[in-house]
């Protein structure tokens, strides 16, 4: 499990595997992106790099099911 803090609280997301934890600070976050060719992407925050890795973001908000916002 992973443990956000959201504006509704804390909530525990389930996921498969965990690689690791990075910190990145707000200038190597990538805001302006074009990684789903048109498909809705409200659910990803940002891209960022960490050594030779791209780290995909998510908005924890959009991955929360209504009902318990």
């Amino acid at each position: 499990f992973v443990v956000v803090q959201t504006p509704f609280g804390r909530c525990a997301l389930h996921v498969d595997a965990v690689d690791g934890i990075v910190d990145l600070p707000d200038a190597d976050i990538n805001r302006e992106f074009n990684l789903t060719k048109g498909v809705k992407d409200e659910f990803i925050f940002g891209v960022g790099k960490a050594g030779d890795k791209l780290v995909v973001l998510l908005e924890p908000e959009y991955l929360i099911p209504d009902n318990l916002q």
